[in-house]
């Protein structure tokens, strides 16, 4: 009984899924003029934010590879 409505679950979860229906009419692909003009208008700042955690991240990063210079007199 319980493996029936287990069974049942899935194949409605399947028959109604994306896979079964056709997508529709396929997005036309975005040019790199209209990717750069999206982010620059409507996501400067998350832009700039990303930007200063990638320069910390390598920042830190210099720092730990440095190798500490000791006296070994």
């Amino acid at each position: 009984m319980v493996a029936a409505c287990i069974f049942a679950v899935l194949a409605w979860a399947v028959f109604h899924s994306f896979a079964v229906h056709p997508a529709g009419t396929p997005a036309t692909p975005a040019t790199v003029r209209e990717l750069g003009a999206v982010l620059m208008d409507s996501y400067v700042l998350p832009l700039e934010v990303i930007g200063l955690m990638l320069t910390a991240a390598l920042i830190g990063a210099v720092i730990i590879a440095m190798k500490e210079k000791r006296d070994t007199q």
